[in-house]
Formats: C-alpha cells, structure tokens, sequence
C-alpha cells in the first residue's frame, strides 16, 4: 500500500482530492488545504490524527470501502456538511479545541 507521510500535502492548492486502494495518510498529511472542497475516498485507507485538520472549507467527504478515522482527523473543517455512505466512527471532537 501507499503511505502519504506528515505534511506531504499540507498547505497545498488542492480543490477536489480522491484516494483509493490501500492508503495510509498520516498525521497533518493535509493539513491547512484552505482550497479543499471536497474529499473521496474508497478502499482501504486509514486516516491517522489531524490528517485533513484546518481544512475550513471542506464541504463534502464522500466514503466507500473500509475507512478508519483518527482522532480529530477533520479537526477544524468548520464547512463539512455532507458525508456520504457508511462511517464506522467520526470524530465528534472536531469542533473542539485541543
């Protein structure tokens, strides 16, 4: 599988992002993307802590396959209405301060 280390993409101009297959992002991976808006992913990914954290203005994450998610992997994506398909966990914690 594929590992997307700390900070890879952290502060990037990325708008729409799909991940798929067997994918590990790691902490902060894509951290502060304030141009993200919408998030797919589909296989078997594992989202660690803080992976999209500060991500403001993502809007839509959409699920398929089996997607494990970290604590406060969405912290501070104040924008994220719609999530679709099945999720076994989210972080509630996400409008919370650390």
């Amino acid at each position: 599988g594929l590992t997307l280390s700390t900070v890879t993409f952290a502060d990037s101009a990325i708008t729409d992002l799909s991940i798929t297959g067997l994918v590990s992002v790691n902490k902060k991976a894509f951290r502060n993307n304030e141009k993200l808006k919408t998030i797919r992913l589909n296989g078997n990914i594992v989202l660690n802590e803080f992976a999209f954290s500060e991500c403001k203005n993502v809007e839509k994450l959409d699920i398929g396959g089996s997607v494990k998610i970290g604590k406060y992997a969405f912290y501070k994506c104040e924008e994220l209405e719609k999530v679709s398909n099945y999720i076994e966990w989210v972080d509630v914690a996400k409008y919370e301060s650390v």
